[in-house]
């Protein structure tokens, strides 16, 4: 074993004064490959130290910006977690004073029923109202072409009807009873004009044509009113 050392002792000391390696996986490099092998190593290992300096840099920026989305990302947790205790607050308060309401589901329904044939009846009533309004309207509207041209319609008032206005409603209807046909009588400013309207106003229906100019005014005689008076004190109202 002693000759076995002296041996490799000796091939060591020869390669090493040849400038020659001995060492495991440099076997036969010569001392100038040696160092630049070790120079190229260093090389690599410089390089790979300033990517893991850059990984580093890099991971420590989203590192910052991850802790910042998570102060901001608590900060929203506490808020909501804040609203989520009001929240429950609120629905704790609202299902006590729902638990002290005294309600009967019975009569819920009775009341549904009820307010649903109500709904029925005010549909019914509304389309007769609106059937009405339009016969109404219909019997209000006067239509006519100017007969000559540039006529001026403000010679033309209107229907009696919509000249009127009646100050108490209740009082319609007797209005309605006592003119009769005559609320829908044409009222026009003379005569000129009712027969223009008549021979070339192309009517869609027959009228009658009251023109101002023709109007006589009658005046009711003092004895008609004292006794309308007399009349209305009985009845406890005024005339």
């Amino acid at each position: 074993e002693a000759e076995e050392n002296l041996a490799r002792l000796q091939t060591e000391y020869q390669n090493m004064c040849a400038g020659i390696s001995s060492e495991e996986g440099d076997e036969g490099r010569t001392l100038p490959d040696q160092i630049s092998k070790a120079y190229s190593d260093a090389n690599t290992a410089e390089a790979k130290a300033k990517q893991a300096q850059m990984k580093i840099d890099h991971l420590s920026k989203t590192l910052k910006s991850v802790e910042k989305d998570m102060k901001k990302e608590k900060s929203s947790a506490a808020k909501l977690s804040k609203k989520r205790d009001t929240t429950v607050e609120k629905v704790d308060a609202l299902r006590s004073k729902l638990s002290k309401i005294d309600f009967s589901e019975k009569d819920f329904n009775s009341l549904e029923n009820e307010k649903f044939e109500l709904e029925n009846v005010v549909s019914t009533l509304q389309e007769k109202v609106d059937t009405l309004s339009a016969q109404l309207e219909g019997r209000l509207a006067f239509n006519y072409s100017d007969p000559v041209r540039g006529f001026d319609r403000s010679k033309v008032k209107g229907l009696v009807a919509r000249l009127i206005n009646v100050k108490v409603p209740k009082h319609s209807t007797a209005l309605e009873i006592v003119a009769g046909g005559k609320l829908y009588q044409v009222v026009v400013d003379e005569a000129t004009t009712g027969k223009a309207l008549l021979d070339k106003g192309k009517l869609q229906r027959r009228v009658t044509i009251i023109p101002l100019d023709k109007i006589v005014p009658r005046r009711v005689s003092s004895s008609t009113v004292d006794r309308a008076s007399s009349m209305a004190k009985d009845m406890d109202t005024t005339s």
